[in-house]
Parts: structure tokens; C-alpha cells; sequence
């Protein structure tokens, strides 16, 4: 029963509202990650995992002492990963073609940046929706 009204609710809320693209799981900050960043943060996550679940003191000490060496080469690698993208951008940047790149990267984050909270359309009398700001302001 529960399951039969949770999809005719989702199929109505489809049908109503539509559906989005929706967004990708990857971070807005994290383009200049590479494998050797994943790895390490990998390991520092393992090295603190271990640190959380150790019981004695001995052995916390030992957990703590992994985790700092961990968490040390870890923020090296993102450092180090960093520069390299941000010498890589900047170098493309500076070629014969930089402006069109820095245009394009100023409206990708234009696009993000907007504000998806005000609703940017209008029912004309005649039941057509008016999207584009053009439209709206003639109406």
C-alpha cells in the first residue's frame, strides 16, 4: 500500500513539477585533484579511522603519531597538486587564446552563482509560460 502511494506521489510530483538535471557529486573546489592526491587522503583517512578506534594508550600514541605523517604528506600532495593546476591554468591563460578561456570560465561561474530560489517565470493570459527576461519585461 505505503509503496504503491509513494509512487503515485512521485509520479505526479514528476509530472507537475518536472525533473532537473540535477548536479554531479564532485565538489566545486576539487578540479585540480589527481591520483596521488586521492591516495593520500585515502591513507590519512585509513590513519585516522585506526587513531579513532584504538584502545590503549600505547597504541593511540602509535595511531597518532601514523595519523600526523599521514595528514603531513597528505597536505603536501594537495599543495603540490594545487601549483601544478594553477601554473597549468595560468600558462593557458597567458596563450594566444586566454581571453576566450577566462570569458568562459567567468560565465561558468556566473551560471553558478545565480539564485535558484527566485522563480524566473511568468503565465501569460493565454496559459504560455514566458521564460527569458526579454519576454517578461514586455509583459
Amino acid at each position: 500500500m505505503w509503496e504503491t502511494t509513494a509512487i503515485c506521489i512521485r509520479e505526479t510530483a514528476r509530472e507537475v513539477l518536472g525533473v532537473s538535471r540535477g548536479r554531479s557529486g564532485k565538489h566545486r573546489g576539487d578540479w585540480w585533484w589527481n591520483e596521488e592526491v586521492k591516495r593520500k587522503v585515502k591513507s590519512k583517512k585509513v590513519a585516522y579511522a585506526k587513531l579513532v578506534g584504538s584502545k590503549d594508550d600505547e597504541e593511540r600514541q602509535k595511531n597518532k603519531d601514523e595519523y600526523k605523517v599521514a595528514r603531513r604528506e597528505a597536505k603536501l600532495a594537495v599543495t603540490a597538486a594545487k601549483t601544478a593546476a594553477f601554473e597549468s591554468l595560468y600558462a593557458a591563460l597567458e596563450e594566444k587564446d586566454g581571453d576566450k578561456k577566462l570569458y568562459r570560465m567567468g560565465r561558468a561561474r556566473e551560471r553558478r552563482a545565480r539564485e535558484l530560489d527566485q522563480v524566473k517565470c511568468i503565465k501569460e493570459e493565454d496559459a504560455i509560460v514566458l521564460v527569458k527576461d526579454a519576454l517578461i519585461r514586455e509583459r
